[in-house]
């Protein structure tokens, strides 16, 4: 039981049930406001696009399909991008491959919005024709207006690609 004292507001709680904040009106109603999370208005609105195995050559755009989406999303794929309305995102990208060429040791890949490198984008590692090298990269992006999110290889040969994705959570 709580008893509260409108004149200095004095409180014991004696079956220790805590409130975050309470306030005494005059009749000693106590307004209780209880702590629970407030969803996002865009916390359901993301997308996952993974790619399909194949060769790339260097600076090809490695393709990708739909995957798993929040139910009503705004995001989409198409043309091996993943499309995105204006907004702030939650940009996570990867890959797993191998360099073609035995003597490249360089497996890279990079961010490309609407056909153009995004600055500063691009992870890689060493990775060798018979070992597999991943690579991933999570990112704050802003896009101005809607933009096609692509993944490009820039080893600086071919690589066989095992797995990709590109993973949008709009923020804001």
């Amino acid at each position: 039981m709580c008893c509260y004292n409108n004149q200095n507001f004095r409180c014991c709680c004696r079956n220790r049930v805590f409130f975050q904040s309470g306030s005494v009106i005059p009749n000693n109603t106590v307004i209780i406001r209880p702590i629970f999370p407030v969803p996002t208005p865009f916390a359901n609105n993301a997308l996952y696009a993974v790619g399909s195995a194949g060769t790339v050559a260097n600076l090809g755009t490695i393709p990708l399909t739909s995957g798993a989406g929040t139910p009503g999303t705004t995001l989409s794929v198409s043309g091996n991008a993943l499309i995105v309305p204006a907004g702030t995102y939650q940009i996570s990208f990867g890959a797993t491959g191998n360099p073609e060429d035995a003597s490249e040791s360089t497996f890279a890949i990079q961010l490309y919005a609407n056909g153009l490198p995004v600055s500063g984008q691009t992870v890689s590692t060493n990775g060798s024709s018979t070992l597999p090298a991943a690579v991933s990269k999570t990112i704050i992006y802003t896009a101005t207006a809607t933009t096609a999110l692509s993944l490009v290889n820039v080893s600086g040969a071919s690589v066989t690609i095992t797995n990709s994705f590109i993973t949008a959570q709009k923020l804001a």
